[in-house]
């Protein structure tokens, strides 16, 4: 991933916040007021940050991504 992109941006966003949670994860990576969830940046990040906020476990991963909303269905493949 390039590291000026927008993927890499969010992609840092997300690492950072996961260890305050789903929900800083979200909150770090997704676009206020943009209702459409079909971005992939924001789809790859929600996935990477739900695997770093449950410590690498893949079951707590699944949820965590369900969990956070949007295109969940993406996000937790």
């Amino acid at each position: 991933v390039p590291d000026d992109s927008w993927t890499a941006r969010c992609l840092r966003r997300a690492l950072t916040a996961a260890h305050r949670g789903e929900r800083a994860v979200r909150s770090a990576v997704v676009i206020g007021g943009y209702p459409w969830t079909d971005l992939a940046p924001e789809a790859v990040a929600l996935a990477f940050g739900a695997y770093a906020a449950a410590d690498g476990d893949f079951a707590d991963s699944v949820l965590t991504a369900v969990n956070m909303g949007r295109d969940a269905d993406t996000t937790a493949a």
